[in-house]
């Protein structure tokens, strides 16, 4: 279920550089698929739609789009404090 998961999420290139360039979306994968050693999910379209948060249309809900702009909103503001504390 991983495999067919990531092959479907990084459109069949799964490829070590590939697979490292989007890390996060391999990680949501497998936090789909278990969840305290208990596998939850076998089926690598479930997985993908629930790793990229959209729901059986393709669709983003609109409760979720905006969370997923707060979140990278977020994740944006969190990167440029940790480069501005390495910096300093």
């Amino acid at each position: 279920a991983f495999y067919d998961s990531i092959s479907i999420l990084l459109r069949q290139q799964v490829e070590k550089k590939t697979v490292l360039e989007n890390l996060d979306l391999a990680l949501l994968a497998m936090d789909e698929i278990v969840d305290g050693g208990v596998i939850l999910e076998t089926d690598a379209q479930t997985v993908a739609s629930r790793a990229t948060m959209r729901g059986a249309d393709g669709e983003l809900p609109l409760s979720e789009a905006g969370s997923v702009q707060s979140f990278s909103k977020a994740f944006a503001q969190a990167k440029e404090h940790l480069a501005r504390s390495l910096l300093k």
